[in-house]
Order: C-alpha cells, then structure tokens, then sequence
C-alpha cells in the first residue's frame, strides 16, 4: 500500500494484489486504526480484477493504519500493518514580495486541522538549510501571524512540527525580493 504521507483533507489510494491459485473475483476487506490506535475495524470490502489487483479509497483525517484481508483458500491472507500519515495543512501569506531591506513582512496563514496554541515557525532557505527567522502561536481559529524583518531576497515558509496524531506540515515556499 502507498503512499505513506498525505495532506490533511486530501485521499490516499490505498492498492494491491492478491496471488493465490486462482486470484480473480477474491474479496478483500479493508480494515483501518485510525490514531490512538485503539484496534482495526472493518471499513470497506471489494473484490479483485481477474489478475488480482485491488484498490480502496480513503481521506483518513489521523495518522491511521491499514491492513486488508483477502478471503483466499484455503486460509484467508492478512497483510502487514501499513500507515498513512497525515500532514498538517499550512497555508502562507506574505505582505509583501517586494520589500525594501530591513522591512517588517506580516507572515500569515491557517493550519488544518484545527490546531489551537501551537507554534508555527518562519524559516528561509539558506544554501540547502531552512533557518528559522520568526515564529507565531496558531489562535483558537487555527490562525497565525508575526511580523519578520526581511534583510535577504530568498525562499520562505512557515512549518509546524508533528504531533501524536498528525504529521509535520509545510506551507509552499514564497520567493520574497529584496529592493
């Protein structure tokens, strides 16, 4: 099963196939465990293509593990444990692309999920290094903003680390230009 991080929001194709005896028309059960991993549960079955492919469908809002079980004979056939993690999507906006050296740009966006209190940081690219510049606290909208000085013409972001029940998210990078 690929792949194995999505954005938040976003469905993940969760594919495979089955070789047994004979492997058209077997059923598979997809069964997922989404974060705090309390157990799997049944949540779609379907039956293979005459060559023994598969394909499920899902938008799953948690880091969540999946298994699928294929009714094959004369035992059914249980895959390994795969999990899909999913990124906090974080949008960017910028005041300004064009500012003048020194000048304070607002950086600012929304995290989703909600995400209340956490810290957003401002980061620039310098060489193959993203450098931290400013940070901001996400508001019980899910929203930041901060003021940073912009001395350098370059590439910037804002990145929110993982939590237990997501992975870290990053906005599109901004070409900001110095004048």
């Amino acid at each position: 099963m690929r792949p194995n991080s999505i954005v938040f929001g976003r469905a993940v194709l969760l594919f495979g196939q089955v070789f047994s005896g004979a492997p058209g028309g077997v059923n598979v059960t997809l069964q997922e465990n989404p974060f705090p991993f309390t157990g799997f549960k049944v949540v779609a079955t379907t039956r293979t293509d005459a060559l023994g492919r598969y394909s499920f469908s899902r938008a799953p809002g948690v880091n969540t593990r999946y298994m699928v079980v294929a009714a094959t004979r004369p035992h059914p056939t249980q895959s390994a444990s795969h999990t899909v993690f999913v990124q906090i999507k974080l949008t960017l906006g910028v005041s300004s692309t064009r500012p003048g050296r020194g000048q304070r740009v607002a950086f600012s966006g929304t995290a989703t999920p909600s995400q209340r209190g956490r810290l957003v940081v401002i980061e620039r690219l310098v060489g193959r290094t993203w450098r931290i510049i400013g940070h901001a606290r996400l508001t019980a909208s899910s929203r930041y903003r901060t003021l940073v000085g912009i001395f350098n013409t370059g590439l910037y972001r804002a990145h929110i680390g993982h939590d237990a029940s997501h992975a870290p998210g990053t906005s599109v990078a901004r070409r900001l230009v110095v004048h």
